[in-house]
């Protein structure tokens, strides 16, 4: 799709290469800097994929010229692959298996119904330095329906996958199942302390998906999920449920002392059921701050929701404000039978420091939730104040059947409202 020196177009009419089924296995590329593909330029797609198996995808660069450093755009999605394809490779922790797949009119890589697929060490949207944006078109990855077993990054630093710059979503997953997302940087550079921004929102996860870990109690599972246009996390039904968000930094850079705003840190959105963000385990805390808005928004039919240990509002000190500029978190519009923080050792969350409330309930049909065991408006300690704008927790427009606190003193909250609000607000 160039022409010999890999700087100018010499466009072929449809795809780089087509592969299909019955051709595999088939390698693309290599670990060695001589294996590199230029794939580039060309009217359709880069590399596409159809119904094939136990093949490897390395090295290359696909949108790019041949030095990595500009867009020669294919005009549609950099890798695809579709038509049941399963156990294929793209990318690897050697670092001389990086594609760098940026500056594609579509998607940097589309997995349509795939299965066994591992997604490894790539820089998608970004040049080969990974401090440039050069975004696709749509998202970094965007995976459809039928797709499962499928592996994002990994817990060797060296298995990150950087995903930024794209003028959609970093990571879209609808309907995927049965996989994994760790340890990739969405949004950032690769130093992953400045912004290299998605204009979407880091990952979006609907329909019916299920069964997803994104994180993990790994400190190299660990998503930096920082400087996305909409939010860091973003849930939406029918139908998803089962997901479980672990250990991850929403707006934080990768020292966990510096704010690199989303939108939103985490927003989960109508008919979603039994998600888990943190857990009593010190290495499952998310750390949810300096987002433009919110930390956590679950709204609509969200049910069986547990939000456990997680910092929402301050750095990894649990001292320092990083707040979030609007509500810590906030349950609204229908949402029932969620938890927030419990009895059990390491359940509660740190609420402090943002520009609203620290944790909202509101709207009529918003039911049964518990709010248990949390510090709201304080240190990690409990004993110093860093309070939200206003309320500690605020209750109003027909919320009920709704507990805050309990009887133990292990359901004790600690609530220390800022100089406009009150402890309790009930309206």
């Amino acid at each position: 799709g160039t022409d010999a020196s890999g700087a100018r177009r010499a466009t072929n009419g449809n795809t780089g290469i087509l592969v299909w089924s019955g051709a595999g296995p088939v390698t693309i590329g290599g670990t060695n800097a001589g294996a590199r593909n230029v794939i580039s330029g060309n009217a359709s797609g880069g590399l596409v994929l159809i119904g094939v198996s136990n093949s490897t995808i390395q090295g290359n660069y696909i949108g790019l010229d041949a030095t990595g450093s500009f867009a020669v755009s294919n005009g549609s999605d950099g890798i695809e692959l579709y038509g049941n394809p399963h156990d294929v490779t793209i990318g690897g922790t050697n670092v001389g298996a990086r594609n760098v797949v940026s500056g594609n009119g579509g998607n940097a890589i589309y997995l349509g119904g795939a299965s066994n697929i591992v997604v490894q060490g790539n820089y998608l949207g970004t040049d080969a330095s990974g401090s440039v944006a050069i975004g696709n078109g749509i998202s970094g990855i965007q995976a459809l329906a039928g797709s499962q077993a499928i592996t994002i990054g990994g817990t060797n630093l060296a298995a990150l996958n950087l995903i930024s710059g794209n003028r959609g979503d970093g990571l879209t997953l609808n309907g995927v199942s049965n996989s994994v997302v760790q340890g990739n940087f969405i949004g950032t550079d690769i130093s992953g302390s400045l912004v290299v921004s998605n204009a979407g929102s880091g990952i979006d996860i609907y329909n019916s998906a299920q069964a997803l870990l994104l994180g993990g109690t790994n400190i190299g599972a660990r998503n930096l999920l920082c400087g996305n246009g909409g939010y860091g996390i973003i849930v939406g039904g029918p139908g998803a449920g089962n997901l479980s968000i672990l250990g991850n930094f929403i707006g934080l850079d990768v020292t966990g002392s510096h704010a690199l705003p989303n939108g939103t840190g985490i927003g989960i959105f109508g008919d979603v059921k039994n998600t888990t963000i943190g857990g009593t385990n010190l290495a499952a805390r998310n750390y949810i701050s300096g987002n433009l808005y919110s930390g956590i928004l679950i709204g609509g039919n969200v049910i069986g929701t547990l939000i456990e240990g997680n910092y929402v509002g301050v750095a990894t000190n649990g001292l320092t404000s990083l707040g979030n500029g609007g509500i810590g978190i906030s349950l609204y519009g229908g949402a029932a039978t969620n938890s927030i923080g419990g009895t059990a050792p390491g359940a509660g969350n740190l609420v402090s420091a943002n520009g609203n409330d620290g944790i909202r309930l509101s709207d009529t049909g918003t039911s049964y939730n518990l709010v248990q065991g949390n510090l709201v408006g304080t240190t990690r300690s409990g004993s110093n104040a860093l309070g939200n704008a206003f309320s500690a927790v605020s209750m109003f427009g027909g919320p009920s059947f709704n507990t805050i606190g309990g009887t133990t003193a292990a359901a004790r909250n600690i609530l220390s409202a800022g100089t406009n609000g009150a402890g309790v607000y009930l309206s």
